[in-house]
C-alpha cells in the first residue's frame, strides 16, 4: 500500500487538485492530511518528519496540494514499478541530471527514455517524491533545512552517499502551479545544500538553479543551463554546459590527487 502524505495551506487548492485526482484512485491507499492553514509547521522537514512517522503504507508518497496525479489507475500502476525497481532508490515524477538535464513525467514530458519506466537522476522535484518505508525508517529529512526549499534535493544528495539512487517515474501528473510563484529564501536553503554537499558533488544542480563550491562556477552553469531553453541557442548552450561541467570535474578529480 501507498500512504499519501500531503501538507497544505489552502483547502481550496487541495481539494481542487490533489483530493480531485485521488478520490476515484482504483487501489487502496492512505491518506495523511497534515493541516498548516495555521502555520503549525515553520519547514516542509519538520512536517515531512510528522506525516512518515504517521505513515502505514510500504511506500510513501511526499506530495505538494497543488499537483494533479494523471489517471484513476495512476497508484495502481506505480505500485509494482516501485516493487519491481531498485532496492535502494526513491521516486519521483520529475528532477534533474547530473549534467543539468531537467526532465519530468508530466503533461509536458520530457522523459529521457519515452519507453523506459524509470530514468536516474542526481535530484528529484520536490513536487512528488515517493520513499520506501524501510529507507525512511533509517533516514529523516534534515531539519538544518528549516524553510520550504531544498529539502528534497539534500534527501536525495544524503542519500546518495549512503547508495541510495534517485529514479523518475514515467507517470503522468499535472502541477497546477504558476512558475512566477514567489520563493523567499530560496538562495539561502541552496546556499546551505551545496555548502553540505559540494565537497562531495562539485555541482548541486536544482529545478530551480545552480550551486557550484565556486562563485564563478555557479554564475557560468546557470547562465549555460538557462540558454538551454532558447531555441536558437539551446544545442549549442547545452553542448557548452557538458564541456564545462566535464572540465571542472575533471579539475576536482586532479586536485583531489595532489592534496
Amino acid at each position: 500500500m501507498i500512504s499519501v502524505v500531503v501538507v497544505y495551506n489552502n483547502e481550496e487548492i487541495l481539494r481542487g487538485n490533489l483530493l480531485k485526482s485521488l478520490e476515484n484512485q482504483s487501489s487502496k491507499h492512505e491518506l495523511i492530511l497534515i493541516d498548516n492553514t495555521k502555520k503549525a509547521f515553520t519547514s516542509a522537514s519538520s512536517a515531512l518528519n510528522y506525516g512518515r512517522r504517521l505513515a502505514k503504507g510500504d511506500f510513501v508518497l511526499f506530495v505538494h496540494q497543488d499537483l494533479q496525479l494523471i489517471g484513476n489507475d495512476w497508484l495502481e500502476r506505480c505500485e509494482p514499478i516501485l516493487r519491481n525497481a531498485p532496492e535502494k532508490a526513491i521516486f519521483g515524477s520529475a528532477g534533474v541530471t547530473n549534467t543539468g538535464r531537467l526532465i519530468n513525467a508530466g503533461i509536458d514530458a520530457t522523459f529521457l527514455n519515452p519507453s523506459h519506466l524509470l530514468e536516474e537522476v542526481q535530484l528529484l522535484d520536490e513536487g512528488l517524491f515517493i520513499v520506501p518505508k524501510i529507507v525512511l525508517q533509517e533516514f529523516e529529512f534534515d531539519e538544518a533545512f528549516d524553510d520550504w526549499h531544498c529539502y528534497g534535493a539534500d534527501y536525495c544528495l544524503s542519500l546518495k552517499k549512503e547508495g541510495v539512487r534517485s529514479m523518475i517515474l514515467n507517470l503522468p501528473i499535472f502541477h497546477n502551479s504558476p512558475r512566477a510563484n514567489p520563493r523567499s529564501n530560496l538562495k539561502r536553503e541552496q546556499l546551505k545544500l551545496w555548502r553540505k554537499h559540494g565537497k562531495d558533488f562539485g555541482i548541486c544542480f536544482t529545478a530551480d538553479g545552480v550551486r557550484a563550491a565556486d562563485p564563478l562556477t555557479s554564475v557560468i552553469a546557470n547562465v549555460l543551463l538557462r540558454l538551454q531553453f532558447v531555441p536558437v541557442l539551446g544545442l549549442c548552450a547545452r553542448y557548452m554546459l557538458l564541456c564545462y561541467l566535464k572540465i571542472t570535474r575533471a579539475l576536482r578529480k586532479t586536485k583531489s590527487r595532489l592534496f
